[in-house]
């Protein structure tokens, strides 16, 4: 029985142990990601079903359950990182454990540094500006901090952190951080309802709409989701 991985740091995986998911990114790697799909998406019911878990009615995946059995336990290597994450194998039925269940956001980072490592096989960082005021839609890697302090433009440092495990981006000027159209739109989700914006300006307004002039008397959710129905609405630049 192999002892759950608690407490991992998620900068392990940015640093090159892949930890519980050794096994899956190695058959990912070994397809050439052919199946990163299926992975990713694995991993996300990994992450709403290890958030449930608060709950003790919730802790128990039954085998012969048809989502479980076709988009988690078919995934290579997904099975393996289960036992490691604090799972026991019960023959039909696979449960967390009390002492996992109680460290599960430490389970829950392992996940997303996993997901977040595949997503970002294949980004490249720009080195040099094309633009020197960062009006690009490049993602520009840290070090060109070091040969101009004051730049702009978008950098992506992809260090995996608590609270992001994707990384950070930050920007003053780019288009991220005004009017930039984006092919089909921007789609996001948000509790369940799943709205298309026009441009990233719109994305961007509707939290500034959220933040300064919330609707009144609801919860801040559905402030937000007012806000994100009413930008959603909009076509043109402000």
């Amino acid at each position: 029985q192999a002892r759950p991985v608690l407490g991992l740091c998620m900068c392990c995986l940015a640093a090159g142990d892949t930890g519980p998911f050794s096994h899956a990114l190695a058959s990912l790697a070994d397809s050439q990601y052919t199946s990163s799909d299926a992975f990713l998406h694995a991993c996300g019911l990994l992450r709403k079903l290890l958030l449930n878990a608060a709950d003790p009615a919730k802790r128990t995946l039954r085998r012969a359950n048809p989502r479980v059995a076709a988009e988690l336990l078919s995934v290579a290597g997904v099975e393996a990182a289960l036992i490691q994450l604090g799972f026991r194998d019960h023959g039909d039925e696979l449960t967390i454990t009390d002492e996992a269940a109680a460290d599960v956001h430490s389970a829950v980072a392992t996940v997303d540094c996993a997901a977040g490592s595949v997503r970002r096989r294949a980004l490249v960082l720009a080195l040099r500006p094309s633009d020197p005021l960062g009006w690009s839609a490049e993602l520009h890697d840290p070090a060109v901090l070091i040969f101009n302090p004051k730049f702009k433009g978008a950098v992506f440092d992809c260090t995996p952190r608590n609270g992001a495990p994707s990384g950070v981006i930050a920007f003053h000027n780019s288009p991220f951080s005004n009017f930039w159209p984006c092919g089909a739109g921007v789609t996001v989700s948000h509790r369940g309802m799943r709205l298309r914006f026009a441009t990233s300006e719109a994305l961007l307004m509707a939290f500034k709409q959220h933040l300064l002039a919330p609707s009144g008397g609801v919860p801040p959710h559905e402030s937000l989701a007012d806000a994100l129905r009413t930008q959603a609405t909009i076509r043109t630049a402000a």
